[in-house]
């Protein structure tokens, strides 16, 4: 199965685990539940107007700010926020709507508004992987358990590696968009590979929540 229409499986079926688990006690449960409502409405509208022959930048740009917030507040909840993480994700949310102005502005008056806005998501990317690092420390200092078996260690995961892996699959695309099309269209196929990674890893994460069998 392509890694396109897997990724589109993927979502809702960590969705569905997630509805199982979201009455559990983790305070980021809400937030990974409206990042991945967020991404199934984004996914699935997008290859729609890709099949129809229309254009899916603008609904990609508007689901930029979505994802940077849903996540910078799911990220704040692993394990529970405190004042210092909170000032972090503060200083990363102004360095990101700062970015996302510039750019937004800057495509305004190019008339390029139909462009992705590649400088705001590689930033967004960058600071949520150091957020999701972060996390990891915090975390670190509070869990006696094995690391894999813990829910948030999962979750962390699926951001951290998936930011860090993308943002140079993503340079490398736009800059061959233009140059070589089907070395773009080649990355694009990496970079679907790693929405699927990072959506497992979501799923993982939602898994060790569910109740586990009491045995006799």
């Amino acid at each position: 199965m392509p890694a396109t229409q897997l990724k589109l499986l993927l979502i809702p079926a960590a969705l569905a685990v997630w509805w199982r688990v979201r009455t559990r006690e983790e305070t980021w449960l809400t937030w990974a539940g409206a990042q991945l409502l967020a991404a199934l409405l984004v996914e699935g509208t997008a290859q729609a107007l890709m099949l129809t022959g229309h254009s899916n930048w603008a609904l990609y740009n508007l689901y930029i700010p979505i994802e940077f917030a849903t996540l910078t507040l799911m990220l704040l909840h692993v394990p529970r926020p405190d004042r210092r993480r909170m000032r972090l994700s503060l200083v990363a949310g102004l360095l990101f709507l700062s970015v996302l102005s510039w750019e937004f502005a800057r495509n305004w008056r190019a008339g390029q508004l139909h462009d992705i806005l590649a400088m705001s998501l590689i930033s967004g990317g960058l600071l949520l992987s150091f957020l999701a690092m972060f996390a990891g420390l915090a975390l670190a200092d509070t869990v006696i358990e094995p690391q894999a078996e813990r829910s948030a260690w999962w979750l962390l995961a699926s951001v951290a590696l998936y930011f860090m892996s993308f943002i140079p699959v993503f340079g490398l695309i736009k800059h061959f968009t233009g140059t070589d099309p089907e070395k773009a269209q080649t990355l694009l196929k990496v970079n679907d590979l790693l929405f699927v990674i990072r959506y497992s890893f979501m799923g993982v994460a939602f898994l060790h929540l569910l109740p586990r069998p009491h045995r006799s």
